[in-house]
């Protein structure tokens, strides 16, 4: 197509080669300024070469309309089989295909809760990151979706390298006590452990949460007593027999008689560690009241008019208040439901009725204009 316009700006309004790659580059960007300029050198060109102005005039016209939706043989041709192999894969390999669109899109939040969803529609279970299983990336395994140790904010590149090392080289962690043993203290941090625990990355070595965080100082105390005793030669004060390795076997820390947390704090630990929530969402035991009332969900706003009163619901998830130009308090703030998030505006007269709901961890239900 392109090679077409630039052959008939050539030959009916006699445009140089150079002129018209400037004419197919403006179509090609639908640049209006360029193209209203590029219209006039075109009917010029072409009244002077003897050809009828209404028909110049439908040439061009037709050129840039089809600049809308036109598109080259070969890479319709491209695009077309590559449509069909991926559409082959999900179809086929549903699981795995998922896993790599989550993988290459893992730091956009907005696209990694959409895929999420879109497996659990299909019944494929996305488990959190686990600490003897996860890879760096996400990763399938039997069917299942694991998240990668990747996804988790605050472990960086070195610490996940020397866990994974660790693990591949001297088998899986057992304990808390035995991952902080074993790692190196120096790239796995206090910080470090205390987002995998809170992402669920330990859940599967059998205690809950709120336990491992209660032991963590603990832990990590035992671990820096350990590795200056093996440094100095010396067997550690907790160790009953040497291992394989010559590397004394560590007591396990008891773990304190305490409960969970309460699901609503569990999952705001995963959202902040891992960016979205994993194993729930605050919103589900709310959910079919919240239909009840709503009009659409928030990522149906978009078929919703413009300026049309409506109400969504869900969690505010940040609240950024200021002040108007005349002093008055507002904010913006954003809601979010189980699919997507939206920036809403309270204007000073909303801002004083409802400044503690603004607050609130509860869901909400807000009317507004679209």
């Amino acid at each position: 197509y392109q090679e077409q316009v630039m052959k008939i700006a050539n030959i009916l309004a006699s445009y140089s080669l150079g002129d018209a790659d400037i004419l197919r580059r403006a179509m090609g960007k639908k640049i209006a300024e360029v193209m209203d300029e590029e219209k006039e050198k075109f009917m010029a060109g072409a009244l002077k070469n003897g050809h009828p102005q209404d028909k110049a005039e439908y040439i061009f016209d037709l050129m840039a309309k089809f600049a809308g939706y036109g598109f080259n043989k070969s890479h319709s041709a491209a695009y077309a089989l590559v449509s069909y192999q991926t559409a082959y894969l999900k179809a086929h390999y549903m699981p795995q295909f998922m896993t790599a669109l989550l993988s290459c899109d893992m730091n956009n939040t907005d696209k990694v809760v959409l895929y999420i969803n879109e497996c659990k529609e299909h019944d494929i279970e996305v488990l959190p990151p686990d600490i003897n299983e996860s890879i760096k990336d996400f990763s399938v395994i039997n069917d299942r979706i694991r998240f990668g140790l990747a996804a988790v904010k605050n472990v960086g590149e070195s610490a996940l390298d020397s866990i994974i090392e660790e693990r591949e080289n001297n088998g899986k962690f057992l304990s808390l006590s035995d991952f902080c043993n074993r790692v190196d203290s120096r790239r796995v941090n206090s910080r470090v452990i205390e987002s995998l625990i809170k992402s669920g990355s330990y859940d599967s070595l059998g205690f809950k949460r709120s336990q491992y965080v209660a032991v963590l100082d603990q832990a990590m105390e035992q671990a820096k007593a350990v590795q200056r005793d093996l440094q100095s030669g010396q067997m550690s004060l907790f160790s009953v027999a040497p291992q394989p390795e010559n590397k004394p076997k560590i007591s396990a820390i008891p773990m304190p008689d305490i409960p969970e947390w309460e699901e609503r704090k569990r999952l705001a630990m995963e959202k902040e560690t891992v960016g979205f929530y994993i194993t729930g969402h605050p919103l589900e035991t709310a959910l079919q009241d919240i239909n009840t009332v709503i009009d659409c969900n928030i990522q149906n706003l978009e078929e919703w008019g413009d300026e049309q009163p409506v109400r969504v619901g869900g969690l505010i998830r940040t609240c950024k208040k200021l002040k108007s130009k005349k002093g008055d308090p507002m904010a913006f703030i954003t809601l979010e439901d189980i699919f997507e998030s939206v920036e809403v505006i309270v204007f000073p007269d909303t801002y004083s009725r409802c400044e503690e709901i603004l607050a609130s961890t509860d869901p909400v239900i807000i009317q507004g204009l679209s």
